[in-house]
């Protein structure tokens, strides 16, 4: 897979700042070296510092893509050079924790990287130049120390913008047992246990007393990664993460941190930007967006247009399909009404339900609910309000479509998909 003109310009600005950083390394700089590398690029915006659990010099970095990017990828082909540069040593083993935000973008993330015909994979796999172990959160604990040397091992973990659900998400690091306890010394080899104590500061311990000399590190999972000293990977970066769960992804000894998102946060360290105009250039958003403004003061004169518009539209791609014999895939245009929040009174869900015999087919979308929670307005009920419409909006249509004449409310009604009409009352 080659990659677009844009991608190649991101990949050479971090292979840049990468090699001045290990030359900043290299010069004995290293409190400073990711800030001195920064200045002397003479990179736009202020760079602000990050220390990781020991207290060593973090490089935080973003690289800001609109959606639709291919952010994935570009995270692929950092990965590889941050092994080619910094972690040289490693050759290309160890641990990568790749932080989301959302559960959609979890199953997405995990599903293309284990997939082994993805070209996410085959390009992660390129980068690095070793076999891939991508791991959940519950599968982690049978991480063998042959795996970790050998492998490139993947966790991708889902944490929420929230600290509260973040103090949730962030509890199996505390997990224990399988196969973490090879990653450690033996509980009777004091020598070996102090030894690791010094090199990591920062463990877990069940028994820490200089006096006596006597240290026992827990055998946690947030331990193991502390050892593993993690890339991390925060996708969709001004929101993946909370205060906490930043601190917590510091406090795992990460050795760089790379964020990508196209709506990067004020005191994020944005080392490249690409705009809307370069993804244009390279065809990689495929239609055309227009946006007009229709003129009418009177949001119903609004809806009516855009009904006449969607009318139309459905005309000519049915007429399109007839005519390349592709009535199987038929376009089927719609229009999308975004209605604000209504406080008190829900004076805007019985606006929203006057609309109703003005569209064919109407549908809503609770906000906060899955991309699959779409109910059919008003199949709850056409003469009555339900004792399921617990809600103002269902309350308010159910009482709109009872108002409507009966042969409104069959055409509504014989509209409805089989699998929403066996769900509905």
């Amino acid at each position: 897979m080659e990659l677009k003109k844009y991608q190649r310009r991101v990949v050479d600005e971090v292979e840049r700042f990468l090699a001045a950083l290990a030359a900043e390394r290299a010069k004995g700089n290293e409190r400073h070296a990711a800030l001195d590398a920064w200045h002397a690029l003479r990179l736009a915006g202020r760079y602000a510092e990050r220390r990781n659990g020991l207290g060593e010099d973090l490089p935080t970095f973003c690289i800001k893509v609109p959606t639709g990017g291919g952010k994935t990828v570009l995270a692929t082909q950092v990965l590889g050079l941050l092994y080619r540069s910094l972690l040289r040593e490693r050759n290309g083993a160890g641990l990568v924790l790749w932080v989301v935000p959302s559960t959609q973008i979890y199953r997405d993330t995990l599903r293309r990287l284990r997939d082994r015909h993805d070209w996410y994979r085959i390009m992660l796999e390129h980068a690095v130049s070793r076999r891939l172990e991508i791991w959940e959160k519950h599968e982690i604990a049978r991480l063998t120390p042959s795996r970790l040397t050998n492998n490139l091992n993947v966790l991708v973990v889902q944490l929420a913008a929230t600290n509260r659900e973040t103090r949730e998400q962030l509890k199996f690091f505390r997990d224990s047992g399988g196969n973490i306890v090879e990653h450690f010394p033996p509980e009777d080899d004091r020598e070996a246990q102090c030894a690791l104590k010094e090199r990591v500061p920062n463990l877990h311990m069940i028994e820490d007393d200089p006096s006596t000399g006597r240290h026992l590190v827990a055998t946690l999972i947030g331990n193991l990664v502390r050892l593993c000293r993690p890339l991390v990977v925060l996708d969709e970066g001004h929101k993946a993460t909370s205060d906490l769960a930043r601190r917590t992804i510091e406090e795992f000894n990460a050795t760089a941190v790379v964020e990508l998102s196209a709506t990067p946060v004020r005191d994020a360290n944005v080392l490249v930007r690409v705009s809307g105009e370069e993804l244009l250039d390279e065809q990689m958003i495929k239609l055309p967006i227009n946006v007009a403004t229709s003129g009418e003061k009177s949001w119903k004169h609004i809806l009516t247009k855009a009904r006449d518009k969607r009318l139309a539209l459905a005309e000519a791609a049915a007429a399109y399909a007839r005519e390349t014999g592709t009535l199987d895939r038929l376009i089927r245009p719609i229009v999308l009404v975004q209605v604000g929040a209504s406080k008190g009174d829900g004076s805007i869900f019985r606006t929203l339900s006057a609309c109703v015999d003005r569209v064919e087919h109407a549908w809503a979308r609770r906000a906060g609910c899955g991309a699959d929670a779409l109910c059919r307005l008003g199949l709850r009920g056409a003469l009555r309000v339900p004792s399921g419409a617990a809600n103002s909006a269902e309350r308010a249509i159910c009482a709109s479509l009872s108002r409507l004449p009966a042969a409104r409310r069959r055409q509504l009604c014989s509209a409805v998909p089989p699998a929403a009409r066996g769900t509905s009352r």
